[in-house]
């Protein structure tokens, strides 16, 4: 019931009452995605996200279970989605390194520095960006097509449209 209320406050637009979900479950939303993604900065990334996300779109918001039981989930679906992206780049850094396509790699040397520069800056330039932005479209080298995703960032996979 206190949920109930608390979330009536939010999607009327009360700071207050946001700022005080935010300060009961930011810190240990942050430890929980740590502990799925391995990376502090990744978690609080994340949590940070969903927090803009709920304030973003607390008028359209429904909740079914409790804030709490939300909140957990959306990390959780985050966080998984930030390993499931860091699988792919694996997987696409491992398929370039062990099989590099012969029409990809130039034959002139000097083209084939150029090429490695510019694939160590795409990765350097892929790390630094927020686990928002390159969750929306992934590019696979080996299947050649866009992976989808969720239109919802804080979908689970059973809840994802076919």
């Amino acid at each position: 019931m206190k949920d109930l209320l608390t979330l009536t406050k939010i999607k009327n637009g009360d700071v207050k009452a946001f700022e005080q979900v935010f300060r009961l479950y930011y810190m240990p939303l942050c430890m929980f995605a740590a502990s799925i993604t391995g990376r502090m900065d990744i978690a609080e990334e994340i949590v940070q996200e969903l927090f803009y996300v709920f304030w973003k779109e607390r008028e359209r918001l429904q909740l079914f279970h409790t804030i709490k039981s939300y909140l957990y989930g959306a990390v959780r679906n985050q966080s998984l989605q930030y390993w499931e992206h860091q699988d792919v780049r694996n997987r696409y850094r491992d398929a370039i390194l062990s099989h590099p396509d012969k029409d990809d790699t130039p034959d002139d040397p000097q083209e084939q520095i150029e090429y490695k520069e510019l694939e160590a800056l795409i990765n350097r330039t892929l790390e630094k960006l927020p686990v928002s932005a390159y969750s929306g479209c992934i590019v696979s080298k080996e299947r050649n097509m866009r992976k989808s995703l969720p239109a919802s960032p804080f979908q689970s996979k059973q809840s994802r449209p076919k």
